[in-house]
């Protein structure tokens, strides 16, 4: 044991949370600071609810600009422009999706307690002037306004380290449930990581600055395809530096001695890649059945908005069911499960006719959808948790999460471009709507 006088509490706020780039074998632990045995019950409750507020925040905000779109578009004129419109979701989840990787690196070097505040003062500020861009006149002002939404609420969301000392903390104070997971949490060695002496240093800027660029850069150009058309030169001329960008960043990962994102094995990959294309194709699907209630069947926002009630209870069970059978049942056939739901939302919900009632295929169609995105999830971080490597197990919950939201806008992109040709060659609202939904059947995971 060292002599060394314990730190600060800022200080160790800002070391005790980083994960140690030693070897397995060489890692160093130590328990969170306060001690859990000096945490009130009513302390550790009000943190765990405003961790969890902050994810209903972030699920909240996507939400938040995709039921009233259209009459949104229209204080702006562009009610007739669905490739403006789809940016006013996209440019959220862009930046969410974005930058929720680095921001615990953030929160290591500056400390979680400011980084947590600092990014809801910005949250504010940026709703605020979100709602005063309709006297602007702009809705790229609007957007703008929604992507710097995206970027405080992705250092708001609790990042994946935090999440595991909170699960820590529970497990140790109120028994060992869900041991047979197949990640052992309650064992305080495996909550935190300690690397001292944290300085700038081990902040891969090269990788942050490449790795940020290619993914705004890409999904920037997919979504603006569908607005200007992709015969307008800068939009491929963006992807293309785009794709370079982030060839660019795989190289410097490989070689920098403190990546964004370390070495990822095969199944990490392959689960990574289900879970982009499940949620890219969730995106899709809730935001062509918003736009099939308001331009086919010519619904309010209210009564659209009312519809989807029963996902509330649909979302309550699929999650109550999924922590029951989480360590009874592998979590490559969970996976599999919700990859399946997320396909039959869309096909139940793709093909169905005009003004057919709601209780024949949009109903089923939703309560489908929700077991897709309440299964997935959970069932993805399990699978990184155990394939990667224990000092980058925490890593696991901000992978996915920066997957689920970039994909959402990438889907987003994509069917707003197989629509924009549709309506171009001569179809109509119903089949360019259906056309999107048939992209996001195609996402080869649910095939």
């Amino acid at each position: 044991m060292s002599n060394e006088a314990p730190p600060d509490l800022e200080t160790r706020s800002k070391t005790s949370l980083q994960v140690s780039e030693a070897d397995d074998t060489n890692l160093e632990f130590m328990i969170p600071e306060p001690p859990f045995e000096s945490i009130s019950k009513l302390r550790l409750l009000t943190f765990i609810a405003l961790m969890a507020t902050s994810q209903i925040i972030s699920q909240a905000l996507l939400a938040q600009s995709l039921v009233p779109a259209p009459y949104t578009a229209k204080t702006f004129g562009k009610e007739d422009n669905q490739g403006q419109i789809s940016w006013m979701t996209a440019a959220y989840s862009l930046s969410v999706g974005t930058f929720i990787l680095i921001s615990g690196r953030v929160g290591d070097l500056l400390g979680y307690k400011k980084v947590y505040l600092a990014s809801y003062l910005s949250l504010a500020l940026w709703s605020l002037l979100a709602g005063l861009s309709r006297y602007s006149g702009s809705i790229e002002f609007f957007d703008i306004c929604r992507a710097l939404q995206g970027l405080s609420v992705s250092a708001a969301v609790p990042d994946a380290l935090v999440r595991h000392v909170a699960v820590g903390i529970l497990r140790h104070r109120y028994g060992e449930c869900g041991q047979n997971s197949g990640v052992n949490l309650g064992d305080p060695k495996n909550i935190v990581t300690v690397h001292k002496n944290l300085t700038a240093h081990h902040f891969d800027l090269y990788g942050a600055a490449t790795g940020i660029s290619g993914l705004v850069l890409i999904n920037f150009a997919l979504n603006q395809g569908p607005v200007v058309g992709w015969h307008v030169p800068y939009v491929y001329i963006l992807l293309i530096v785009g794709v370079a960008l982030m060839a660019a960043f795989a190289w410097i990962e490989r070689v920098a001695p403190h990546p964004v994102v370390p070495k990822l094995n095969a199944p990490v990959v392959f689960t990574l890649a289900c879970i982009a294309f499940g949620w890219s194709s969730f995106g899709i699907w809730i935001s062509y059945t918003f736009r099939f209630a308001y331009e086919i069947l010519r619904l309010s926002p209210l009564i659209a908005s009312v519809q989807f009630i029963p996902s509330s209870i649909a979302g309550m069970l699929a999650g109550m069911l999924t922590a029951n059978l989480i360590h009874r049942v592998p979590a490559s056939i969970m996976l599999m499960v919700a990859m399946a739901c997320f396909l039959g939302g869309l096909v139940i919900m793709g093909l169905r006719p005009r003004g057919q009632i709601y209780w024949a295929q949009k109903f089923p169609a939703i309560v489908v959808a929700c077991f897709g995105m309440d299964i997935s999830f959970p069932s993805g971080i399990l699978i990184l948790s155990n394939k990667l490597p224990r000092r980058h197990q925490g890593l696991a919950p901000s992978l996915v999460t920066t997957v689920v939201n970039y994909s959402i806008s990438i889907g987003l992109g994509l069917a707003g471009t197989v629509e924009y040709y549709k309506l171009k060659n001569g179809a109509d609202a119903y089949t360019g709507i259906r056309s999107a939904f048939y992209m996001g059947m195609a996402s080869p995971p649910a095939d």
